[in-house]
This record gives C-alpha cells, sequence and structure tokens, in this order.
C-alpha cells in the first residue's frame, strides 16, 4: 500500500498552509478545523481516524502515547516537527 491509499486526518495544531498543501498535493484530507471538530479528545479523534482508514498527521506526540502505551488502535501517525515543515512547502 502508498500513502495516497489513505485518507488523512489533520489535527487542529497544523497550520492550515499544510493542511492546503495536503489537499492541493492529492490527498484526502478530513481537517479537524475546517469539520468543526476542535476540542474533540484526542482518543475519539484516533477512534475516527481508525473508522475512515485515516492516518492522522499532527504536532502532537499524545497519539503516539495512545497508541503504544493505551492500545488504542490506529491506522497510522505522521508526527511533523513543529517549525521545520513550513520551510519546505
Amino acid at each position: 500500500m502508498k500513502l495516497r491509499d489513505f485518507g488523512l486526518l489533520t489535527e487542529e495544531n497544523l497550520d492550515p498552509e499544510v493542511v492546503q498543501w495536503l489537499e492541493d498535493a492529492g490527498f484526502g484530507v478530513l481537517d479537524v478545523c475546517r469539520a468543526g471538530l476542535q476540542g474533540t479528545s484526542d482518543a475519539e479523534l484516533m477512534r475516527r481516524a481508525f473508522s475512515e482508514n485515516r492516518i492522522i498527521v499532527t504536532h502532537d506526540a499524545d497519539f503516539g502515547t495512545l497508541a503504544v502505551l493505551q492500545g488504542e488502535p490506529v491506522v497510522g501517525v505522521i508526527f511533523l516537527r513543529p517549525g521545520h515543515i513550513i520551510q519546505h512547502l
């Protein structure tokens, strides 16, 4: 499988420019802010992403903790280091 075979769930801490870049690059994106899901718990977002076969894109390391230590089901997590992504767009 390839990354483009999955949808993405972009967490509310991502810059809107990053979200737009992902969409322009052809990814199917469910953006937490645009969907009105701000404030939804990380565990709930993980469950939704899993049910919709989406990879979470975030700056928040808590998603890895939920997946590994608490056993939340996960398709995948892409952790972007804050402050580094915009320079490469």
